[in-house]
């Protein structure tokens, strides 16, 4: 089991996912320092399907336009469908027809942003996101337009989660790190 990494001092780190709902796709992005701190989170829906990779573009794309919020940092993208991050990294194949224009856009965005990284993270290190875009669906006041969440207005239990699940796979890491050495 891997869980989150942290960036490199001086770098942010955005983490996207989606949940599908009854019809509708729920997509979120947070960002968080080197310190596990959260900085920005923000959220949307659609009601275009139940088509995951079309939810994960779309909150790829999200991902992409919290990063503006922080021009100049260096930013590692993450997300957990490695077909969506295979897609955007391949510029010989045709990207899935469903997916395409949020393909093209993120791949625009990559080429300004030289500075961004865009990479597949598996599923557990992308818990967060995903526990973010769950919690969003539950709740009935997310329109079509994404929406900055202001952390106060998570659930404490999530915001610790976050922060607690994080600091317990990081002592995990240095306790490792520690045996190695010995």
């Amino acid at each position: 089991m891997k869980s989150w990494t942290p960036p490199d001092l001086g770098q942010l780190k955005v983490n996207y996912d989606v949940a599908v709902c009854n019809g509708t796709l729920v997509f979120a992005a947070l960002i968080r320092n080197s310190q596990g701190h959260i900085l920005h989170a923000q959220a949307g829906k659609t009601v275009l399907g139940n088509n995951p990779i079309k939810g994960g573009a779309r909150a790829a794309r999200l991902a992409c336009d919290c990063a503006l919020c922080f021009e100049g940092t260096p930013l590692i993208i993450e997300g957990d469908c490695l077909d969506l991050v295979t897609q955007i990294h391949d510029r010989d194949s045709l990207s899935d027809w469903e997916i395409a224009g949020e393909v093209d856009s993120i791949r625009g965005l990559l080429d300004i942003h030289s500075d961004w990284s865009f990479t597949w993270a598996r599923r557990d290190a992308n818990a967060a996101a995903h526990s973010l875009a769950r919690w969003c669906s539950r709740q009935q006041n997310y329109g079509v337009r994404p929406q900055i969440l202001p952390i106060d207005t998570m659930p404490l239990a999530l915001a610790c989660w976050f922060k607690c699940n994080w600091l317990f796979a990081y002592k995990k890491e240095k306790e490792k790190e520690k045996r190695r050495i010995s």
